[in-house]
């Protein structure tokens, strides 16, 4: 068993995006929105890459302050989609006593990508503030889908889904400098590794045994142990603070045979720092693999034994999450339980999220526990799995997204204890014949519940307004 990913380097071998040589760099010049080009020198560095034999250090050509910037093409067969997939390229920065190299701008940093020839291009800005964004040393930056921070586009850019949909032909990477570098002992800006991808795969810890951690994420993005080639610097812990920058699959799904997956994260608040919610950076859990956040501890009280939920967690999409019904836009990330996964969470918080996918459509093996869990701002939360496990379940905030409901349910839960569902355009749609005790509905805009035509919801100890009760045709 072992983590695996889908990241790549960007282009063919032969196009140099592993930085180790300069065929095939060009420099940009001539005027373009963002001003004229400034010359530049392009040398390979062998003393300080990151990964392989050498690293592009990049120099201004002169001392006048301005855009320097160089461009690679990619060969046909090796083109990709930037909605369908991120660009990441890792970037090193000189800053401290010495002059500011780079503005303080949005722009300090960009990715020129050149759509489906070599004419229109879109400029993806890296950073929100330039120099002070910009640590130390080496750092991933990364763009994704139509989110270009305020970089510029061509004059014969249209924007269109059509347009953003073609192969990218050229990559550039474009500088607005300060104070030049031109002197023979500044520090060049060093640029290493192009590389594509979406997805870290956790084929690591046992299901029903011991668990992966994010820290053993944090560890196999390095290079050394069952990671070669490059590293990704995606996945960051600092304390009870993670961000992760891809998506996560836990198991790979294939059969029950070292290829399950098993992470458990604790007491963490974990911010999915995607790029661009464009691209889809889901949570899946596959059969025969299991995610926990939080934990749960059983605790002997009056009644028997029961789980207490401890060490939970926060799962967060960033502010600009696409809307779900965009009609130019790909859907935002879900999360989903595969038929065979086991998902359990435990004081624990879903923000933003698009769909929660609680099993499959026709689900025959899955396992979901959810202990005090709410669900904030998200779209719509499917109860599916096969085995069902309820006790305080908050759902809200669903009416400032235009899915109608937030959630449906199709199975009656083992257990069920406590499920409120407030202000949202409409509570949960219950989708079969079944029985759930004290679903609490209160606050919602247009219905508390719905009821598929023929079915029948016994709600038991459970409060609502009977004026907002829809019943569904289909």
């Amino acid at each position: 068993m072992a983590f695996t990913d889908d990241f790549a380097q960007a282009g063919a071998a032969a196009d140099n995006f592993d930085c180790d040589a300069t065929g095939g760099w060009t420099a940009l010049t001539g005027t373009d929105p963002g001003g004229t080009f400034q010359a530049a020198t392009i040398a390979l560095n062998t003393i300080q890459p990151l990964e392989g034999t050498g690293c592009l250090s990049i120099k201004s050509g002169n001392a006048t302050a301005g855009l320097r910037g160089y461009y690679q093409d990619v060969t046909a067969g090796s083109r990709f989609i930037i909605t369908q997939t991120t660009l990441n390229v890792w970037f090193n920065y000189a800053k401290g006593k010495g002059a500011q190299i780079l503005t303080s701008t949005s722009g300090a940093v960009r990715l020129r990508l050149y759509f489906g020839g070599t004419v229109d291009w879109a400029e993806y800005n890296l950073t929100e503030a330039g120099n002070d964004s910009l640590n130390f040393g080496w750092q991933v930056l990364q763009c994704s889908g139509r989110n270009l921070n305020g970089g510029a586009v061509s004059g014969t850019w249209v924007n269109t889904a059509s347009n953003w949909d073609r192969e990218i032909h050229r990559v550039a990477i474009v500088f607005d400098v300060l104070n030049p570098n031109d002197a023979g002992a500044d520090p060049g800006l060093l640029v290493d590794m192009f590389f594509t991808g979406n997805k870290i795969v956790v084929s690591e810890g046992t299901t029903g045994g011991t668990p992966a951690t994010f820290q053993d994420l944090v560890d196999y993005q390095k290079i050394g142990g069952t990671r070669t080639g490059f590293p990704l610097g995606l996945v960051n812990l600092d304390g009870v603070f993670a961000t992760l920058r891809c998506g996560l699959d836990i198991g790979n799904g294939t059969d029950g045979l070292n290829n399950e997956g098993y992470l458990q994260v604790g007491e963490t608040f974990l911010l999915f720092n995607q790029w661009s919610a464009q691209v889809k950076h889901n949570i899946v859990v596959k059969n025969f693999a299991q995610l926990d956040f939080g934990e749960g501890e059983s605790v002997i009280g009056v009644d028997g034994t029961n789980v207490a939920a401890v060490r939970g967690c926060q799962v967060v999409m960033p502010t600009d999450r696409e809307d779900e019904v965009s009609t130019t836009l790909p859907a935002a990330s879900d999360v989903s339980v595969e038929n065979g996964g086991i998902l359990n969470a435990y004081n624990t918080k879903f923000f933003r999220w698009r769909d929660i996918f609680l099993g499959a459509a026709s689900d025959t093996s899955s396992t979901v526990e959810l202990i005090n869990v709410i669900f904030d701002s998200c779209e719509t939360v499917y109860f599916r799995a096969n085995t069902l496990d309820l006790a305080n379940i908050e759902i809200y905030n669903n009416a400032q997204n235009d899915r109608n409901h937030c959630g449906e349910m199709i199975v009656s839960p083992d257990s069920c204890s406590d499920l409120l569902v407030h202000d949202c355009n409409e509570g949960i749609h219950f989708r079969a014949t079944l029985t759930i005790p004290t679903y609490r509905a209160q606050d919602n805009t247009v219905y508390d519940l719905a009821i598929l035509e023929g079915d029948t919801a016994t709600l038991v100890d459970s409060f609502f307004d009977p004026d907002k009760i829809l019943r569904l045709a289909a």
